[in-house]
């Protein structure tokens, strides 16, 4: 397996140094940048790599900004920060910013290397699931993250815990019984629908424009639409039917 290094450090020399040595101790490709916005160019034209060796004070920056920039889709990115910046408290604060390992300057090529292996041949991470909506909408349920045109909004543990059912039942009917059980674990036959219009009101505006696929269907529930053309369903759930519900396309 060839791996491919980003090397982000001002000193021309010492990047080049690194580049050579990493090319010749590890049979990587190895690409450099001497600025924080060339390192978010290489990011931002979808090229990848398997390490990310990074310099905290660059011309135009901390390197640790780039941590903002690789938010979505970088997961599985290992990073070694090499800075001069080498106090435990910016140790700490770069290891809480998402680097995998930190390495104060000056350092010796021995420790340089070993903690590059150890971080290549780390066990492959597996990225949380996730559910997507749209460009660029990532909805991470166990971390109660929502992603989308560039923002990052928390959610409450109602708001992960609503919007991940709908994902489970989209394109589908979700009754307001549903919900009641949903959030409130609720069997109740009076149905708080006050309490669940203020709730999905709420989850839309957290959405921003991609609220509008939560769609209110009068009298029924509510439907989270993700194809083009809607698939209104009903479920039926009085009578003799199964308490799962029998499904009529309208």
């Amino acid at each position: 397996m060839k791996y491919k290094i980003l090397v982000v450090e001002d000193d021309c020399l010492l990047a080049e140094g690194l580049c050579q040595e990493l090319h010749d101790r590890f049979s990587c490709v190895c690409e450099r940048a001497l600025t924080l916005e060339s390192a978010k160019e290489f990011f931002r034209q979808e090229k990848t790599c398997d390490l990310l060796v990074l310099d905290r004070l660059l011309p135009d920056g901390d390197g640790l900004e780039l941590f903002a920039e690789l938010k979505h889709g970088y997961s599985t990115l290992r990073t070694l920060v090499i800075s001069r910046l080498g106090t435990s408290t910016a140790r700490e604060f770069g290891l809480k910013q998402g680097a995998n390992d930190y390495l104060p300057k000056p350092f010796t090529k021995g420790e340089f290397f070993e903690r590059v292996r150890n971080l290549l041949t780390m066990v492959p991470i597996v990225e949380s699931p996730h559910f997507a909506l749209g460009e660029g909408f990532i909805f991470k349920p166990d971390q109660r993250r929502l992603f989308y045109d560039d923002c990052e909004v928390k959610l409450t543990r109602a708001d992960a815990q609503l919007l991940e059912y709908f994902f489970q039942h989209c394109n589908f009917l979700v009754t307001k019984e549903e919900i009641e059980r949903c959030l409130w674990k609720s069997n109740r036959l009076i149905i708080n629908t006050s309490a669940i219009s203020a709730q999905i009101y709420r989850l839309r505006k957290k959405m921003g424009r991609f609220g509008e696929k939560l769609q209110t269907l009068y009298d029924f529930g509510y439907q989270l639409n993700i194809v083009n053309r809607p698939m209104k369903m009903t479920r039926i759930t009085c009578g003799n039917v199964p308490q799962n519900g029998l499904l009529v396309e309208t």
